[in-house]
């Protein structure tokens, strides 16, 4: 007779789960009973073991001993073509328990069954498909022992059965009716029967149609199909097709296929299964899987990888997308947007106010560490530039002139540049905040910039004033103040800022390369051209020019027989060069307090984030953050840079690589988007198998 009793508004049934498996057992056919797991086994011995005096036993019990030996016999490994064959959520919880030292708070029946594990991977007739199980209990067997001779035996499974609730598909038909307006957090409104349980839940057969089960603090198995709907607080694994609800809040999903409208949820995990075919939707925090192909399915995860296509659908990654080959036809069209990041809203969840101020406060968070951090970086190099400065004047030959004027000039241009390139990447993050802070309003006013961007303003003006008339410095700085500009415009026109920050970050970066790549040139030109003391060319290969600029300097001080050396050394430029290092390491210990303050308050910021919307927010650059699709293209497929493009009118959707058709006639193809830009990336060697190395 099933009890129940009320459990969060469902049904939570309390009959003996392990009398319900040995039952199932009993009813297996000779071929499938290879196929059953050690936890499965195990359970079934230990029931009848510990099975008290005039219970009522259920049909061919006499049977089950010899059936267990059968099964010592066989024991292999299913080969059944699911994902989801991870079934014995109930030995993996006990194991994780012994491995954190957790012998001296199990019950009995938890110790007969690890007991019985162990004779069983013992006896098995192929030991090795159990060693790791008995590589781990074996060095606890004494405790186990120890604790167990301290222990009354006890009647029947009692802890085992209220951990791990078994149930079939006509004991979840039979649950009570209620009606639900929202599930798991989303409005999908339904009614019909509603089981709950606090544990693990073993359903052996299918979830029906119409049907609703609640796992609380435990994982779901489910030996045969998924039509109806499961909320989980762990893991869920299907052995056979998944076509109806699954959310899951802490762990994976598992199952052979996602197909036919299935609305999939892993908030914080995985999802893996062999096909995907015209899946709603699917989710994961981290990783979608699939093994083999995907058709017409809607995808939203940072890492997406498709061991042979991808044909058709739509496709939302924040980080990669990996598949043997992409195909979109007129009947199947194919987009892959790129995200700076998702979040519980791509699943349906609103979590109204809450969340917009807690992402704007985390995306504001992150874009004053980056700046610190950027600053920080900044004062370092400019410190090691400063010295290099010196050390150019200090040692060139009189012949090497020209490159260093050559030199200077090109650093004076890298200290403007540098600060344009921190201001743009200020205001690339100053606009993924905004969009956040209004999300839906057309014309909200814009969130005010960040107080350090007035501190850069000033910046950016004492080197102008440093450099009057030059045109390039004005240009540099009049591109800044523009882009700021373009960002009060509104909320309305935030992705076309994005897109004009992008651009201008890549045009400024260009130069910035092409700068550095002549400075390093014309400091390899005056090492091959000057005659270096003794003492440089045992510091020239230091990391650090300003190491070596102090111990050539204090080598100058002690009275040094060479005199050209101690005149240089002496010279106004090396004497200013040596102050401006100075002044930048001491900003730099000051800017890495500052950063290691903001680097707390930060991580605080996106764990409440990640917590609450599944939403990551990483602690890199934004603006040159990078995310990667790749694999063979054999049709046309969609590639957006924002997700907002996909409904923008055509003459709305900002140019120059926010959308880009890839039609690559079936060679293997890499896109990349940085900063709103999407463009293709040289690809070397044939195609690969993503997947090949994670298998």
């Amino acid at each position: 007779m099933l009890r129940q009793s009320v459990f969060r508004g469902g049904i939570i049934a309390t009959h003996d789960s392990i009398r319900r498996l040995v039952e199932h057992v009993l009813s297996l056919p000779d071929e499938a009973l290879g196929s059953l797991g050690i936890q499965d086994a195990a359970l079934c011995q230990v029931w009848l073991s510990n099975r008290g005096a005039g219970q009522n036993p259920p049909a061919g019990l006499d049977s089950l001993t010899a059936r267990i030996q059968q099964w010592l016999a066989l024991s292999e490994v299913s080969s059944r073509q699911s994902e989801g064959r991870r079934s014995q959520t109930l030995l993996r919880e006990l194991i994780d328990r012994l491995e954190g030292d957790h012998v001296d708070t199990m019950s009995r029946d938890e110790l007969d069954l690890i007991e019985t594990v162990y004779g069983f991977a013992h006896a098995a007739q192929n030991p090795a498909t159990f060693e790791r199980v008995r590589k781990i209990i074996a060095p606890r067997r004494a405790r186990i022992a120890a604790r167990r001779a301290s222990t009354p035996a006890v009647v029947g499974t009692p802890t085992l059965s209220a951990r791990l609730l078994v149930v079939r598909s006509q004991d979840i038909l039979a649950a009570p009716p209620r009606e639900i307006s929202r599930f798991a957090g989303l409005e999908l409104p339904s009614r019909g029967p509603v089981m709950a349980h606090n544990g693990h839940v073993r359903v052996l057969g299918d979830v029906p149609e119409g049907t609703t089960l609640v796992v609380e603090n435990g994982a779901c198995v489910v030996d045969g199909f998924v039509l109806g709907r499961i909320a989980v607080s762990g893991n869920c694994e299907v052995l056979e097709n998944l076509s109806g609800v699954v959310i899951s809040r802490n762990g994976d999903v598992r199952a052979r296929n996602i197909v036919d409208g299935a609305f999939v949820v892993a908030k914080r995990g995985w999802v893996h299964c062999r096909r995907s075919h015209r899946a709603k939707l699917v989710f994961a925090g981290n990783t979608i899987r699939v093994a083999e192909r995907s058709t017409r399915s809607r995808f939203f995860a940072p890492t997406v990888k498709v061991g042979e296509c991808i044909e058709g659908g739509e496709i939302h990654t924040s980080q990669s997308v990996e598949a043997g080959a992409f195909r979109s036809t007129p009947e199947a069209t194919l987009d892959l947007v790129f995200r700076r990041s998702l979040s519980c809203k791509d699943y349906g969840e609103d979590p109204g106010k809450a969340m917009t101020v807690d992402v704007s406060h985390a995306l504001r968070c992150r874009a004053e560490l980056q700046y610190v951090s950027q600053q920080l970086q900044l004062a370092l190099k400019e410190a090691e530039d400063s010295a290099e400065t010196a050390l150019t004047y200090i040692l060139a030959g009189d012949a090497a002139g020209h490159v260093a004027e050559e030199i200077l000039a090109a650093q004076r241009r890298l200290k403007m540049l540098n600060r344009v390139l921190l201001g743009l990447r200020a205001l690339f993050a100053e606009a993924e905040a905004k969009m956040e802070d209004a999300p839906g309003d057309g014309n909200a006013a814009p969130g005010p910039d960040h107080g350090f961007m007035d501190r850069l303003d000033t910046e950016l003006k004492e080197i102008l004033n440093e450099n009057p008339g030059d045109a390039q410095t004005q240009a540099s700085y009049d591109d800044v103040v523009q882009s700021r500009q373009h960002l009060r415009s509104g909320r309305r026109l935030t992705h076309s800022a994005l897109s004009h920050i992008g651009e201008r970050l890549q045009l400024w970066q260009r130069e910035y390369t092409v700068l550095e790549e002549t400075v390093r040139q014309g400091r390899d030109r005056i090492r091959k051209s000057m005659q270096a003391t003794e003492l440089f060319e045992e510091g020239v290969g230091t990391r650090s020019r300003v190491l070596t600029l102090r111990r050539i300097m204090q080598h100058a001080g002690e009275k040094t027989p060479n005199v050209r050396l101690q005149e240089r050394v002496k010279a106004p430029l090396v004497v200013l060069m040596a102050r401006t290092v100075e002044a930048r390491l001491a900003q730099a210990r000051k800017l890495k307090e500052e950063t290691t303050r903001l680097q707390q308050i930060f991580d605080q910021a996106r764990e409440v984030v990640w917590g609450k919307y599944q939403m990551r927010i990483d602690a890199g650059d934004s603006a040159a953050h990078r995310i990667a699709v790749e694999g063979r293209f054999e049709t046309s497929a969609r590639l957006w840079a924002d997700p907002a493009y996909l409904t923008l009118p055509a003459g709305e959707v900002p140019k120059g690589g926010s959308c880009v058709v890839a039609a690559t006639a079936g060679r293997a193809a890499r896109y990349v988007c940085v900063g709103n830009f999407i463009a293709e990336e040289p690809v070397e060697g044939p195609a690969e198998e993503p997947l090949a190395a994670a298998s």
